[in-house]
C-alpha cells in the first residue's frame, strides 16, 4: 500500500534577498514568497500534471510518426517536435526558464514512476533494482556529449522522417526505464538518464547557465547545520532529490531539474525558487566536459546550417544516408561515414584545436606564461556559450518563421490522414515576414557576439588581473569570436 503524503502547512518565511549588488537583489523574485507560487510548488500534483499532459501529447506524436503520413510537413511528429517544440525550447524554456523543460519532460516519467511505484503520492516502496553503483568515471556529461553527436549525425534522417523521430523517442523512454532498474547512486534510484545520458539534457544543462530561473538554498549555513538532510533522503512530503543534488552546496543549476522535491522536503523552509539575472551561473564553475559541449554546440550549429540551409547539394547528399521517406531500402554507408567523420572531427578536433591556438595566443599577448594553458582553454570555452545560444536561437527563429504555418494545419490533422479536428487543416503553408528573417538573425548574432566578448573579458580579467594585460589577452579571443560570428552570418544570410 502507498503511504499518502501528509499535508504540512509551513508558514511563509521572512523575505531574505540573496547577497550581492542591488540590481541582483532586485531581480531575485522568490516564487515561494508569493501565495499562489508557494501553493503550486508545495503541491504533489504540480509536476505530475505537467508531465501527464506532455506525455499524452508525446504518445500521440509517437503514434503519428509510426503510423501517420510519411511526408514530414504533413506529420505532427516532425512539425510539433522539431519546428514548434524546438523553437519553444531554445527561445523561451532554456534562456528564460533554465532547465524548466526537465521539470515537465514526459520521456523519463514512465521509468521514474515505475521505480517509485507511484505517480503522485510518496511511496515507501520502490521497484527492485540490481543496485549497481553508477560509475564515478561517468559522473559528468561526456555520455551526453557523445549522445548528442550520435543524434546529430542522424539528424538529416530524424528531422525529416516521422518514423525516425518516433524511434528516437521510444529509445529514450526505454533507456530512461532501464537505467533505474540497473543502477543506483547515493543508495537510491533517480534520474540517471536525465543527468548523465539524455542527449537533449546536455545542451539544456549548458545553456541553462544562461537562464533566469533557479532553485537555491536561501542560507547555505542552515543547510550545513541541518542533520536530517531530507532534501537528499526524502520524507513523507517528497522524494529525495532525483538529480542527486544537495542544495546546501549547489553553486549552479546545471544539474538541477527544478522538480521542487527539495522544497517539499526541507524542514527548515530554506529553499528558494526564484528569478535571477541572465547568465548568473555561467562562470561559477568550469569543467572540461562542459567546455567540449560548447564546442559541440557551436560546431554542430555550423554544420546544420550548411546542410539544411546551404547551397551545397553534395553536402546534403552525403549527410542524408537514405533514399526516400521510408526506412526500407539501401543505406549509403559511405556517405554516412563521411558525414560522421566531418561532424565529429569538426566538433571534437578542429574547433577545440582552433580554440587551443587562440588560447595560446591570448596567454602570449597577456604576457602571463605562468597561467596553465589548459585553464585558459577551459575558461575561454564559456565565452562561446552565449554566442552558441544566440546562433541556435537565430536558427530556430528562421525555422519557425518559414515553417510555422504547418503547425496550424497539423494540429487538426496530426496523422496526415485527412482529419480536420479544429477546422484548421486547410491552412496553407506561408512564411511569416520572410524579409525580416536575415535582419533578426543578424541582430541575434550581434547580441551573442557582444555578450560572448563581455564574458571573455571577464575571464581574461580573472586570469590576467591588470586591465591592460586583460585587454591585450582579449584581442586573440575577440578575433576568434568575430570569426565564428562571421561564419554564422555567411551561412544565415549569404549561403
Amino acid at each position: 500500500m502507498e503511504s499518502p503524503a501528509r499535508e504540512v502547512v509551513i508558514p511563509a518565511p521572512a523575505v531574505k534577498r540573496p547577497a550581492g549588488k542591488p540590481w541582483r537583489r532586485l531581480l531575485a523574485i522568490d516564487l515561494m514568497e508569493i501565495g499562489i507560487g508557494r501553493k503550486v510548488l508545495m503541491s504533489r500534483f504540480f509536476q505530475p500534471v505537467l508531465i501527464l499532459v506532455n506525455l499524452f501529447v508525446f504518445v500521440i506524436l509517437i503514434l503519428a510518426g509510426l503510423y501517420g503520413n510519411p511526408i514530414g510537413n504533413q506529420n505532427a511528429a516532425i512539425i510539433l517536435i522539431w519546428v514548434f517544440w524546438f523553437f519553444l525550447l531554445i527561445s523561451v524554456l532554456v534562456p528564460v526558464g533554465g532547465r524548466s523543460w526537465c521539470l515537465m519532460c514526459p520521456l523519463p516519467a514512465p521509468g521514474e514512476w515505475l521505480s517509485r511505484l507511484s505517480i503522485v503520492r510518496v511511496s515507501h516502496r520502490t521497484f527492485p533494482s540490481l543496485g549497481r553503483r553508477w560509475p564515478k568515471a561517468l559522473d559528468n556529461i561526456w555520455l551526453q556529449n557523445f549522445g548528442f553527436l550520435g543524434v546529430a549525425t542522424l539528424s538529416p534522417v530524424i528531422l525529416t522522417r516521422p518514423w525516425a523521430t518516433s524511434y528516437l523517442m521510444i529509445l529514450m523512454i526505454l533507456l530512461a526505464v532501464a537505467l533505474p532498474l540497473v543502477f543506483i547512486k547515493q543508495a537510491k534510484v533517480g534520474r540517471l538518464f536525465c543527468k548523465y545520458v539524455c542527449p537533449v539534457g546536455g545542451f539544456i544543462g549548458l545553456y541553462s547557465l544562461m537562464g533566469a530561473l533557479e532553485i537555491k538554498a536561501r542560507d547555505p549555513a542552515i543547510c550545513q547545520k541541518c542533520k536530517e538532510k531530507n532534501c537528499i533522503k526524502g520524507n513523507e512530503n517528497g522524494w529525495g532529490c532525483p538529480w542527486y543534488e544537495y542544495p546546501g552546496k549547489m553553486e549552479r543549476n546545471l544539474y538541477c531539474g527544478l522538480c521542487a522535491e527539495c522544497i517539499k522536503t526541507c524542514a527548515n523552509d530554506n529553499i528558494a525558487f526564484r528569478t535571477r539575472p541572465f547568465a548568473f551561473d555561467l562562470l561559477k564553475k568550469r569543467k572540461l566536459d562542459e567546455a567540449y559541449k560548447s564546442f559541440i554546440m557551436l560546431g554542430s550549429g555550423l554544420l546544420f546550417l550548411s546542410v539544411f540551409f546551404g547551397w551545397w547539394g553534395a553536402l546534403k547528399e552525403v549527410a542524408d544516408p537514405l533514399h526516400g521517406v521510408f526506412p526500407a531500402g539501401p543505406v549509403r554507408w559511405g556517405g554516412l561515414l563521411t558525414y560522421s567523420a566531418l561532424l565529429w572531427g569538426v566538433t571534437l578536433v578542429v574547433i577545440p584545436a582552433i580554440h587551443l591556438g587562440f588560447s595560446w595566443l591570448s596567454r602570449a599577448a597577456g604576457g602571463a606564461r605562468g597561467i596553465p594553458l589548459k585553464k585558459l582553454f577551459i575558461d575561454y570555452a564559456y565565452a562561446l556559450v552565449p554566442l552558441g545560444l544566440m546562433a541556435w536561437l537565430a536558427f530556430v527563429l528562421g525555422m519557425i518563421m518559414v515553417n510555422g504555418s504547418y503547425v496550424v494545419s497539423v494540429i487538426s490533422d496530426p496523422f496526415g490522414w485527412g482529419w480536420d479536428l479544429f477546422g484548421t487543416a486547410g491552412y496553407h503553408w506561408r512564411p511569416y515576414f520572410p524579409d525580416l528573417i536575415p535582419y533578426l538573425q543578424l541582430l541575434l548574432l550581434l547580441v551573442g557576439l557582444v555578450w560572448a566578448t563581455a564574458v571573455g573579458h571577464t575571464v581574461a580579467a580573472e586570469n590576467f588581473g591588470e586591465n591592460r594585460k586583460a585587454l591585450r589577452a582579449m584581442v586573440p579571443l575577440a578575433g576568434s569570436l568575430v570569426t565564428y560570428a562571421a561564419a554564422f552570418v555567411f551561412l544565415f544570410v549569404m549561403a
